[in-house]
């Protein structure tokens, strides 16, 4: 009786030596996947020069990245998401102009409320509500370093990070954006 104790104990040692390390990776998982931080609503600077045509135009700063390519390194700004009012992915932006071109991707949209899931400086997954207006560009800050320019009476009002890092120009208070749904990206 005890050489099958002795075995039944092995076996479940054997057992939990094995499923520990998957139990602790699927944890670590879920905790990576974290919720996006909702920010204020961002809109098109007030004092820009707008242009003619029926598109507005939307410029992410996202955090930037370390890629390789060829046996060369190069830097870029990461991927985002724009979703529209429904919360479904309108179109997913490479934010990648050239490769040796440290500049995000200038994305044309038609007017309207949309929002945009992309990485901020400090790995913060973050959900911005922009509004797009025609012929007006839309810029969005979410690096420590970006070159966004927010310049212009008013800019004690702009668009913050909770640690004080400026996000971009508020939306129109008169054309709010519809309620966004409870669901992460």
């Amino acid at each position: 009786m005890t050489g099958a104790t002795n075995r039944n104990a092995r076996m479940r040692q054997r057992w939990l030596t094995l499923l520990l390390p998957g139990i602790l990776c699927l944890g670590a998982a879920c905790a990576l996947m974290s919720k996006p931080v909702t920010l204020a609503p961002v809109g098109p600077d007030p004092y820009g020069r707008p242009t003619s045509g029926p598109m507005g135009f939307l410029e992410v700063y996202t955090t930037v990245k370390c890629y390789p390519y060829d046996r060369q390194w190069y830097y870029a700004h990461t991927a985002y998401g724009v979703y529209g009012p429904d919360d479904k992915r309108v179109k997913s932006v490479g934010n990648d102009v050239y490769m040796y071109v440290v500049e995000p991707e200038v994305v044309d949209l038609p007017p309207g409320w949309y929002s945009i899931v992309g990485w901020a400086d400090g790995n913060i997954l973050v959900r911005v509500p922009v509004l797009i207006e025609a012929g007006r560009l839309t810029q969005v800050n979410l690096e420590t370093k970006g070159k966004a320019s927010f310049t212009g009476p008013g800019t004690n009002n702009l668009v913050r990070m909770d640690d004080g890092r400026i996000v971009g120009w508020p939306a129109d208070r008169a054309a709010s954006p519809p309620a966004q749904p409870a669901a992460g990206p």
